[in-house]
């Protein structure tokens, strides 16, 4: 009888151990589904910041290169600029030493304010769009973080 009832103890306690250890198979199964639906979630994820760096990639070099054209038509501007200042300085000058030419430097006088204006306006809205790029290339950056 004791043996019968030592056995039918450790029966029990096997069934327990067999239940405990169910349970710890049903835990860790759960547990590693969680994880690989975690893990293809983090990869889908990555998939989708991966294409979002290269659309911001190719943005960014896009908006590189129209800053550099900027620049370009900026210096060329800047150069017109000089060049119109430069012969308006000369226009002046002629202007003191000849009396009786002093009506013709004075239209031309005006013609190339004029144009210095235009220029200026154009200098002042290539500024302007210069601005605007560095604002969206460092938008751009900001969304690349």
């Amino acid at each position: 009888a004791r043996c019968i009832e030592e056995a039918n103890r450790r029966s029990s306690h096997l069934k327990i151990a067999l239940e405990e250890a169910q349970e710890a198979r049903d835990k860790a199964t759960k547990e590693a589904e969680e994880l690989t639906a975690q893990r293809e979630a983090t990869q889908a994820h990555i998939t989708c910041l991966s294409e979002q760096m290269n659309l911001l990639r190719s943005s960014h070099h896009a908006v590189v290169q129209e800053l550099e054209q900027t620049k370009h038509t900026l210096n060329e501007l800047q150069d017109q600029l000089q060049s119109s200042h430069h012969t308006i300085g000369e226009l002046q000058d002629r202007a003191m030493h000849a009396e009786e030419d002093a009506n013709a430097v004075h239209s031309a006088h005006a013609q190339l304010e004029f144009t210095c204006k235009s220029l200026q306006v154009a200098k002042d809205a290539s500024e302007q769009k210069l601005l605007a790029n560095f604002d969206r290339l460092a938008m751009l950056e900001e969304e690349a973080e």
